[in-house]
């Protein structure tokens, strides 16, 4: 597969994008390319949405120079990924921009694992290993003696009492993978120290990389979609197609680059991807990459949990989860990723639009509400996020049982880590956002007196996780249609203390 010969080019009066609608500091860094010497492009979905006219949430860059002549122009930045490295410029703690060099194609003959030669896929195992490079720096004493203080101090009601049984349950879980790091830490070769590491910003990762760089246009082909291959020159404020990406924009039209069988074989991943950008602008899927899609879904269980897991809270925090996820069942993706939510998740009727979500059964107006509160800029966690999907089916679950024996005392903590480990083990859930699910859901319990004219206890709103357990509340009175009754707090009750027996002397 070789790239087009030609590419299409907008000049600038031909399109609407703009430096004013381009962050100051990602202008920076195209400009300290640009005037080094080398070739700056704005690449990806950050041009798809100027474009659209939407204010991209990244601006990733792409340039003709080495990780080596990068980290050499700007002393704010390091490299990450062995395989594939991408120089991170850094203009405070969360304000990161990405340069890669352009990549070539790979031969035929040297194309023995797809996946190895994907653009897309070679980015987000970079990030991926960034990421793990910074969690195995943490103290991992530390916060287990933080999380066994919150079990103590989380023992004065009973929801809270089975929140630390299935910490520990998780923790016996977790044990025999502990072990097996440690097994394969001490067969490993050793590693150089983090601190000399550090000093030399992720230079050393340099000699792990393969380094086959090319153009512009090879580097635009290795990508996923065709709407996400246009580039932006800084030098005289062009856009760049070489994939057809701006004939697929005007029609409104997500189609794979390259034939879509190969492409989703390559990295099953994409199919999400696919979806999402489907669900965000409201484009129709071309035919054959829809039907790539249902035929490889069953792929999705070969990739790495943590990038399929990364997809999908993109889903879920893009501010369109409905129609992404709506889609997902859809073409079959959701039945291979959480068969129990594809299983939960009714299917919508067909003429229900998202303008009109009380048309839509209740866990679908739920994601609406979601969507709403994304588009307005909250920041929720990964375990709420958790929550509005699997905390209402676990309620059910414990409802049921209460029913079938209403005298019999129900160990919620036992049924609730039956009913959430399958799913979270699936995933490959972080621990601490499983037991923010955990914690969040059972909350959903205690709140629901409300509704009654209950009151709360007092202590219960001095909780780190109190503001996002009746966050979801709201959210899903909301989606009932109910009005939210103000909260009355009932008196903190204190603990008891433990009367210690006098120690006798020796003398006695």
């Amino acid at each position: 597969m070789t790239a087009p010969p030609r590419a299409r080019v907008l000049a600038r009066s031909e399109h609407i994008v703009s430096r004013r609608n381009i962050d100051p500091d990602a202008l920076k860094t195209l400009y300290r390319l640009h005037h080094a010497g080398f070739r700056a492009y704005l690449v990806g979905g950050g041009v798809r949405d100027l474009l659209l006219g939407r204010q991209p949430k990244d601006f990733d860059i792409g340039t003709d120079a080495t990780p080596e002549e990068v980290l050499d122009l700007f002393r704010n930045s390091r490299v990450i990924g062995r395989r594939f490295p991408i120089v991170q410029v850094m203009f405070g703690r969360d304000r990161i921009f990405e340069v890669a060099t352009f990549r070539a194609l790979a031969e035929p003959e040297e194309e023995t694992d797809p996946a190895l030669t994907d653009q897309d896929t070679l980015e987000e195992e970079a990030r991926l290993e960034a990421e793990a490079d910074r969690l195995e720096g943490e103290d991992e004493d530390e916060e287990r003696a933080q999380e066994a203080d919150e079990e103590d101090a989380d023992a004065e009601f009973d929801g809270e009492r089975a929140a630390a049984g299935f910490a520990a349950a998780l923790a016996r879980d977790e044990a025999a993978v502990l072990a097996a790091r440690a097994r394969a830490a001490l067969a490993a070769p050793p590693r150089e120290p983090r601190s000399r590491r550090a000093y030399d910003r992720g230079r050393h990762l340099l000699e792990f990389a393969d380094q086959r760089y090319g153009s512009p246009a090879e580097d635009a082909w290795r990508r996923d979609l065709t709407i996400n291959g246009l580039f932006y020159d800084i030098a005289d404020f062009c856009v760049i197609d070489y994939v057809g990406g701006l004939a697929d924009l005007e029609a409104g039209l997500i189609r794979a680059i390259g034939d879509p069988d190969q492409r989703f074989l390559g990295d099953p991943v994409r199919m999400i991807r696919a979806l999402r950008h489907a669900g965000r602008t409201g484009f129709r899927i071309e035919p054959a990459t829809w039907a790539a899609i249902v035929c490889h879904r069953e792929h999705l269980s070969e990739c790495s949990k943590a990038r399929v897991l990364e997809e999908f809270y993109r889903d879920l925090r893009g501010g369109a989860a409905l129609p992404s996820l709506r889609l997902m069942r859809e073409a079959g993706l959701l039945a291979a990723i959480v068969p129990a939510l594809a299983e939960y998740l009714p299917p919508p009727a067909a003429e229900a639009a998202p303008a009109a979500p009380s048309a839509l059964p209740l866990p679908w107006r739920r994601l609406a509400l979601l969507d709403a509160a994304m588009t307005e800029g909250e920041d929720l966690s990964n375990g709420f996020l958790l929550a509005l999907l699997f905390a209402f089916p676990l309620l059910e679950a414990l409802h049921a049982r209460e029913r079938e024996d209403p005298q019999a005392r129900v160990d919620f903590g036992r049924l609730a880590y039956r009913f959430l480990k399958p799913i979270t083990a699936r995933l490959g859930v972080a621990r601490r956002d499983t037991e923010q699910l955990f914690l969040i859901a059972l909350s959903q319990r205690r709140l629901a007196r409300c509704l009654d004219g209950e009151p709360v206890p007092g202590f219960f709103r001095n909780k780190p996780y109190f503001g996002e357990a009746y966050r979801l509340f709201q959210l899903d009175a909301e989606a009932r249609g109910l009005a939210t009754p103000p909260l009355v707090f009932g008196r903190a009750r204190r603990r008891a203390r433990r009367r210690h027996r006098r120690r006798r002397s020796a003398a006695e």
